[in-house]
């Protein structure tokens, strides 16, 4: 194992995961990358047998050719077939040893993969590797539905899945209480205290904090992570982290969605420190007719709410389409 344990980070999408990737990437020893090898999604559990060279070869290609296409990257296609060869063929044998390839490790110690939506795997990854981590970040689920809202191609009403993710989160860190292999921060934390928020991320990676003022963003020559380019596009100019981002949604969220969130969020709000900004919810008048009349997908989250109170990890669209791979490609231009 390429060493140092292997480090997932994950959470709501919209929640400062890829802030959080990007000052971990700009550690030294460190190479963190964005939403890109996507092992769970693309990979586990859709290769067999493993000890098949035939099988090998294709999850080799398929991986290949998925990131060509969508981020336009053209890794060692015979280093990665090699490594894969030579691993132990198992299912953490053969993640490591993609993200172990050089195009991945870039001279770093250690490896780590940001992959928002995914923290019903971390137990699964902190299986495969006995000296993992995971890190999940967390952010005023009010601040994601907004952010969402602006930044999603998903047609409306669609934006209010959002809710039911951070619902799933909340639901997901209260079950599962302290570990000692899994981390949460609040993106807010970061923002406000990045000293402190890393100086506790650095302890719990056992790493010694790479020099500098924690609250500086690496530059773009710095950054490994080469798929954080929405990050670099919306922080453009900025070389710091911005506090005032954390408030940001206060002045801009729609107060209908205030009221849904208020709705079906507000005693976890309370639990993990968000005040309630808005004094009404929604009556369960309201959330019938909202949901009751949106498509399938965000009915059946609302009705699982009704009945077990939970919520959920998942996207509308499906992720594994490339028709939705060109879709985020056209939003990404449209906003640049």
């Amino acid at each position: 194992m390429s060493g140092g344990g292997p480090i997932l980070v994950t959470g709501v999408y919209r929640s400062g995961s890829n802030l959080l990737a990007h000052l971990l990437d700009g550690h030294p020893d460190l190479s963190v990358w964005s939403d890109c090898v996507h092992y769970f999604r693309f990979i586990h559990g859709r290769y067999a047998p493993l000890d098949n060279d035939d099988v090998i070869r294709a999850l080799v290609c398929d991986l290949t050719d998925r990131l060509e296409t969508r981020f336009g990257f053209d890794p060692d296609r015979g280093e990665l077939e090699r490594r894969l060869m030579a691993s132990d063929r198992t299912p953490a044998g053969i993640y490591d040893a993609i993200m172990g390839a050089s195009f991945f490790l870039r001279g770093a110690r250690r490896w780590g993969e940001k992959v928002s939506l995914t923290w019903t795997r971390a137990g699964e990854f902190l299986d495969f590797f006995p000296h993992g981590r995971v890190l999940v970040i967390l952010r005023d689920p009010r601040a994601v539905l907004e952010s969402w809202k602006r930044e999603t191609f998903a047609p409306p009403p669609l934006y209010l899945d959002a809710i039911f993710n951070c619902l799933g989160l909340l639901g997901y860190l209260r079950e599962r209480g302290v570990r000692r292999r899994l981390h949460c921060l609040r993106f807010e934390d970061l923002l406000r205290s990045p000293g402190e928020a890393m100086a506790g991320v650095w302890a719990f990676l056992g790493e010694e904090p790479p020099p500098g003022d924690p609250a500086l963003l690496p530059r773009p020559d710095q950054d490994k992570a080469r798929t954080l380019n929405t990050f670099a596009r919306a922080n453009e100019g900025r070389n710091r982290v911005d506090p005032g981002a954390a408030e940001a949604w206060v002045d801009r969220i729609d107060e209908d969605d205030l009221a849904l969130c208020n709705a079906l969020l507000g005693p976890a709000l309370e639990e993990h420190g968000y005040t309630l900004r808005l004094a009404h919810r929604a009556t369960g008048e309201r959330l019938d007719a909202v949901f009751g009349s949106a498509p399938g997908y965000l009915r059946n989250a609302y009705l699982r709410w009704r009945e077990t109170g939970q919520g959920h990890e998942g996207y509308p669209l499906d992720p594994t389409d490339p028709a939705n791979w060109r879709s985020v490609n056209r939003a990404s231009e449209k906003r640049g």
